[in-house]
């Protein structure tokens, strides 16, 4: 089979951060989305299909301004959590009253209006929040500036909220809910509602009705979806750290359904294959059975089609992916974005598609095997008399032959200086380098302080700037403060710049980073916001830079470099690194490829003290401040990452990395711990953390209790 070739910034799948606000709709209008055609500027009143580029017309975006009436004695967790949702989705919320005098949220929270039924704007959604609704709804005043809205689009209620839209009428022939112990009152009140019981919310379209507290919140997000995308809505439950969204649990009466339709794993499989992709590339299409969802493969990294209807997807950015099919009704091509893209063949690996595919639904069938001894410089143990209680990890590893932890390509354990667990899924094994993403940082880290203990620099307390002055003529937003930036405050992050890696609204926002010719010259040139040496913000920038620094100080590629004086004393050699901080690199983004087993033996340099087989590699000192950092922070590259469990603190050193790139140093446990993965941007896509994030406390730490 082809080598599938990632051409990373002109994917349609391309990183969910970049597309957070691509996807969204608007209001009655529909139209193409950018194809590069004449057809952008068409609008049409319906939905369909573009008649130009054949492209599936999507909805403009919907208004968005909020209008929360609080009456006094609102309950703060009906509107707290619908609130955090809006919020977060980028909608203008305000409150109002009866009047603007401040009022009591359960006779604790004093909460002051922005505006009173008089003097409030027009709102495009109307919300109403339960506790003490009945003086809402008996004041004739209220439910007179309701029934006057005009241009009112959505109405929401939670909890008794339901009631002051019953009383307005709008719920008039409708199917309404409201919390479970008002259910009767509702019902034997406005006997023109339908009042239905055990469901979480009501969706008819243009009113959403909502039992009490975390329904609210779910049906805000049924909202957010309905009007912004499905990934609008995952996105918004991620940023709220809010794991428990039963997603589209609820009774949606509407048409406009804002989630994927149901498909068979079958019919999935009808779009398997090769296909053609840009610049003479390719990628792979192939169904999950776990999840019943078909994804594209790039690169080691899955992107989801979401299934809209029969031959049509849509990617991660919301963009249309239209098959196509010949005569005889098989696939032959993909379109998107006005572009057609032929199936080549399906002849592909399927171990990718299954963890273990001689296991999957008898993961009892699995059997532990001690590590194979490969005379690597590993030496190799047994779990179960490593360990007291092995049996937490044996469970991991049959959960995740299971798919319960998706996309982990690799487990591996080394404790007591031996390596006792060592597991691998989805095709992959221990001859497999495996991309690093931000876990390469880290070590760039370790290749500085060689640099630095060869004299090649004489001190990490150096001034950083005057290493650039042959490279940059002119550095940007030059004051005292980044003068006295030191190489230290590079490594740990402290470096007083605006660069925030996840911030937008950061000048060091890594995606702008990304878009500039030289990221070196990028990072040097962001202002300054503090002095350094403060506070840590982590920035992709400063490891990048410090790479550049080894290369300026010892004339030779840092590959290099590292080749000789780390990969080589070590036994490396099966990787790849490639360190262009540039637009060349965007496809790579400077990242190490390294297997497993030998990602054990660079944590276990750092373990010992810098020493490996009695030679020393990287200084003890360099070791030691790597380590020496405050709780949670950052020491030389590496992060202190801590867990509790049962009020025990396990304490580790974390090299992290995109997709569930993770290697744990625990030095109190004499252990490492090794997880790679394939789970790329999972919050932005699912909404919840990579499973390492999980498995570590729950079956790892356990088995040590």
């Amino acid at each position: 089979m082809k080598k599938i070739i990632l051409i990373f910034p002109l994917l349609f799948f391309i990183c969910a951060a970049i597309a957070q606000n691509s996807s969204s709709k608007e209001d009655s209008t529909y139209i193409c989305p950018p194809c590069d055609n004449s057809c952008d500027q068409e609008v049409y009143s319906e939905p369909g299909i573009c008649s130009q580029c054949n492209m599936a017309l999507v909805k403009r975006e919907l208004p968005k301004t909020i209008a929360f009436y609080l009456q006094d004695g609102v309950e703060v967790l009906d509107f707290a959590g619908p609130l955090e949702v809006f919020s977060y989705a980028g909608y203008e919320v305000y409150t109002v009253s009866k009047n603007r005098q401040p009022i009591k949220s359960q006779g604790v929270l004093t909460i002051t209006p922005d505006y009173s039924i008089d003097d409030a704007p027009q709102a495009d959604i109307l919300a109403f929040f339960g506790g003490n609704a009945s003086s809402a709804y008996e004041d004739e005043n209220i439910i007179n500036w309701i029934r006057q809205q005009q241009g009112v689009q959505y109405y929401f209620s939670v909890c008794t909220g339901a009631f002051i839209l019953a009383q307005a009428g709008i719920l008039d022939g409708k199917i309404a809910t409201t919390f479970h112990d008002a259910l009767p009152d509702l019902e034997a009140a406005y006997p023109a509602i339908d009042v239905r019981k055990n469901v979480r919310f009501v969706d008819n379209g243009n009113i959403i009705t909502t039992a009490g507290i975390s329904a609210g919140i779910d049906g805000a997000l049924h909202l957010v979806a309905k009007l912004k995308g499905f990934e609008a809505a995952k996105r918004t439950a991620y940023y709220m750290e809010y794991d428990n969204w039963e997603v589209g649990n609820g009774l949606i009466l509407s048409d406009d359904d804002p989630y994927p339709k149901q498909i068979s794993y079958k019919k999935l499989q009808e779009y398997e294959g090769e296909y053609e992709y840009i610049n003479n590339s390719s990628l792979l299409i192939f169904a999950s059975e776990l999840d019943t969802t078909l994804y594209a493969l790039i690169d080691g990294a899955k992107y989801p089609l979401n299934y809209m209807d029969t031959n049509k997807f849509t990617d991660i950015q919301g963009k249309p992916v239209i098959f196509q099919r010949d005569k005889k009704s098989k696939v032959k091509s993909y379109k998107t974005e006005g572009k057609t893209f032929a199936f080549l063949n399906d002849d592909f690996d399927r171990s990718i598609v299954y963890p273990r595919k001689e296991l999957y639904g008898i993961p009892d069938s699995y059997a532990y095997q001690v590590p194979k001894d490969l005379n690597d410089g590993l030496s190799v143990g047994n779990l179960e008399t490593t360990f007291d209680n092995s049996q937490p990890i044996i469970e991991m590893v049959k959960e995740t032959i299971m798919g319960h932890y998706p996309d982990v390509h690799s487990i591996l354990i080394h404790k007591n200086d031996k390596l006792v667990l060592e597991e691998y899924f989805y095709g992959y094994d221990k001859n497999t380098p495996h991309q690093l993403r931000s876990a390469t940082k880290p070590f760039i880290g370790g290749v500085l302080g060689i640099a630095i203990d060869k004299g090649f620099i004489k001190s990490e307390d150096d001034r950083l700037l005057p290493y650039f002055n042959s490279r940059y003529q002119e550095i940007a937003n030059m004051d005292d403060r980044k003068k006295d930036i030191t190489i230290e405050n590079f490594l740990r992050y402290r470096h007083g710049m605006d660069c925030e890696n996840n911030n937008p609204e950061s000048e060091g926002y890594e995606l702008k980073m990304m878009q500039s010719e030289d990221w070196v010259k990028h990072t040097l040139d962001l202002p300054m916001v503090k002095e350094p040496g403060q506070t840590s913000s982590y920035c992709t920038g400063c490891p990048l830079t410090l790479g550049s620094l080894v290369e300026i100080t010892t004339e030779k590629n840092i590959e290099d470099f590292a080749e000789k004086n780390l990969f080589e004393p070590l036994g490396i050699s099966n990787y790849d690194w490639t360190f262009e901080p540039n637009q060349k690199s965007i496809n790579m983004f400077s990242q190490m490829y390294i297997t497993p087993r030998d990602l054990i033996k660079l944590a276990k340099l750092y373990k010992d003290g810098g020493k490996w087989k009695g030679n020393q590699i990287i200084s003890e000192e360099w070791v030691n401040k790597t380590f020496d950092t405050e709780e949670g922070d950052y020491g030389y590259g590496w992060e202190h990452k801590y867990f509790i469990i049962d009020g025990k603190r396990y304490n580790s050193y974390l090299a992290t990395g995109n997709g569930g790139q993770k290697i744990n140093i625990w030095p109190e446990l004499d252990m490492i711990t090794v997880f790679t993965g394939g789970n790329y941007n999972s919050y932005a896509l699912y909404g919840k953390s990579t499973p390492p994030n999980e498995m570590i406390p729950k079956y790892i730490l356990k088995a040590l209790e």
